[in-house]
């Protein structure tokens, strides 16, 4: 999905910040939602997924649309969504051992 992604984004960014060039757009909006989920899986996985050798136009993607002044402050913050995250790995490696019994 990422290899697809890195693809789209070269094509459509004419090797400007964001997905639709200078400003941030409808497509960085609605992908950039899923930055602080990637974040969690990462964190919880212990690697990096947007690894810059592998997506350099991603993971530069990434650093300008966090960094946007019409984002900074809206991601939620990253300890507590980590501990959601484990949170949920815990009821689900429960709910499966249920399920398996």
């Amino acid at each position: 999905m990422l290899v697809r992604l890195e693809e789209a984004f070269n094509k459509c960014s004419d090797r400007k910040p964001f997905f639709g060039g200078d400003n941030v757009g409808l497509i960085d909006i609605a992908l950039g939602s899923f930055l602080p989920v990637l974040g969690l899986i990462e964190e919880i996985n212990g690697r990096k997924v947007l690894v810059e050798d592998k997506f350099p136009g991603l993971a530069n993607w990434a650093v300008n649309f966090a960094a946007n002044p019409a984002v900074t402050g809206t991601f939620p913050e990253i300890d507590k969504l980590i501990l959601f995250g484990k949170t949920l790995k815990k009821k689900w490696a429960i709910a499966y051992k249920a399920d398996s019994a």
